[in-house]
């Protein structure tokens, strides 16, 4: 017997054929072993590969769902605050059509809030034209908030306009009304009575305006008439004085004449405002009352706005503006002020009622409230300058300079110096006491200034500017 060695394992064999199948099988049977063992190997790693693939796939799914309602959850909630901001820009639409100020405010909306604010600035800070506002809505829903913004303008609309085409002396007292050489007049007027009109009279020479004085059927005018100067009678319906309600003014009145004690927008007792500002816009309303008498001495009245509300300063007894002397401090009002006073209301020294627009042509001046009524005399005198509507149910006496009306609708208006002017409009029972237009300055038009009670706002959104910011 002899031992042969092959690859690793060792073959006894009595014959060469036998000894090679028997190498053969014992490689077999050895192969098999290892492949046997081998696969047991290869399918435990594919088992625990596929364990592992299998929860990583479950935690991206989870993940994966997760992410899905983070998302949706985010989109639902920015969605939903567009859509708050929407209604709030539709809300201030609505309610701007009524009441501009209301239009403001935080509100709830759809599980969310709405935060409506004005702002007279756009996007991106520069001051927006008069007239004109922008309005920006705040949506929030969850954590999310989204921003729209539209710019509106308004139109002021008469409900009742109370001035007629021409100004009017509605009743002279004596025979007739004279015009003396000291007194100029510009542009046309009627006048209830004959007029006689001195020679030398200035009536609408250049650079003034051609001036046409009306009387009634039966009256006269005898005058030295030219190019610019000429008379006619009215025809029929003779002009009148305007249909004037001072319902609003005198349902104020009655409000100071109720006040009990100082707060919120009400004073009780005299107030003097001194060398300081006043802003109506931070009180209710923008407007404050006062039980008592109300002196302005070298102050500021501030806080009015012609495209929302003007400042209404409203006091039960008089109101008196003046210079503060021991440093000369005028007083000034600014544009958008209305003052409403019980008793009388005086100007005096070097007051301002309202900006000075007198470089600007009545017709392009701005629309402005400046407005001031009083039951009793209203007084303007001295280098006092008044640019506004000013009504007196007693008398208004003219000494400075009155930009505006000058309504004494139950009375009469009087010119009392060489300095007495008047441009705008005149409306009165009467001119003057005696019936003699003597001395002073009268520039007549057409152009009347914006009389509060009587307007409505109206409010468009302007094209193209509404947009998500």
């Amino acid at each position: 017997m002899k031992g042969i060695k092959r690859k690793n394992f060792i073959c006894i064999s009595q014959a060469p054929d036998q000894y090679e199948l028997d190498c053969k099988v014992m490689q077999i049977t050895r192969l098999y072993h290892a492949a046997k063992k081998e696969g047991g190997f290869v399918f435990l790693s594919i088992a625990i590969g596929i364990t592992v693939i299998l929860a990583l796939l479950t935690v991206f799914l989870a993940n994966s769902a997760s992410v899905r309602v983070t998302v949706t959850t985010d989109f639902i909630e920015t969605t939903q605050s567009y859509y708050n901001a929407i209604s709030g820009i539709e809300y201030a639409i609505e309610k701007m059509k009524i009441d501009l100020p209301s239009a403001v405010g935080t509100f709830e909306h759809a599980n969310g809030t709405v935060q409506v604010n004005t702002s007279t600035f756009d996007y991106y800070g520069n001051p927006l034209t008069s007239g004109k506002t922008r309005f920006i809505s705040t949506g929030r829903h969850g954590q999310t908030e989204r921003l729209i913004e539209i710019l509106v303008e308004y139109k002021v609309v008469s409900s009742n306009p109370p001035w007629g085409p021409i100004s009017v002396v509605d009743e002279v007292s004596s025979a007739e009304f004279k015009i003396e050489s000291e007194f100029a007049l510009n542009d046309s007027i009627f006048i209830g009575k004959s007029v006689e009109v001195e020679e030398t009279v200035s009536l609408g020479d250049p650079p003034g305006d051609p001036t046409c004085i009306y009387v009634p059927e039966g009256h006269t005018v005898t005058g030295s008439f030219d190019e610019y100067f000429t008379w006619s009678e009215h025809p029929e319906p003779l002009p009148a004085l305007p249909d004037f309600d001072h319902t609003f003014y005198d349902s104020l009145i009655s409000i100071a004449n109720s006040i009990t004690s100082t707060g919120g927008n009400k004073y009780n007792g005299n107030l003097t405002i001194e060398m300081e500002s006043f802003d109506l816009s931070l009180y209710e309303n923008s407007m404050y009352f006062v039980k008592g008498k109300v002196v302005i001495s070298g102050g500021r009245i501030t806080g009015g706005d012609y495209s929302g509300k003007p400042g209404i300063l409203i006091a039960s007894n008089q109101i008196t503006c003046s210079e503060y002397k021991p440093v000369s401090q005028e007083s000034i009002i600014d544009d958008n002020i209305i003052f409403i006073a019980g008793s009388g209301l005086e100007f005096d020294d070097a007051s301002e009622f309202g900006a000075d627009w007198s470089s600007i042509t009545p017709p392009d001046r701005p629309a402005t409230f400046n407005e001031v009524y009083a039951r009793g005399v209203v007084e303007i005198m001295d280098d006092a300058v008044v640019w506004a509507l000013c009504t007196s149910l007693s008398d208004l006496v003219l000494g400075g300079k009155l930009y505006g009306v000058a309504h004494a609708p139950t009375t009469r208006v009087d010119f009392i110096k060489s300095t007495s002017f008047l441009e705008g409009a005149l409306f009165a029972k009467q001119l003057n006491k005696k019936d003699i237009a003597e001395i002073g300055v009268m520039n007549l038009h057409n152009i009347y200034p914006v009389q509060f009670s009587t307007q409505c706002r109206g409010y468009r959104v302007i094209g193209n500017t509404w947009r998500e910011i």
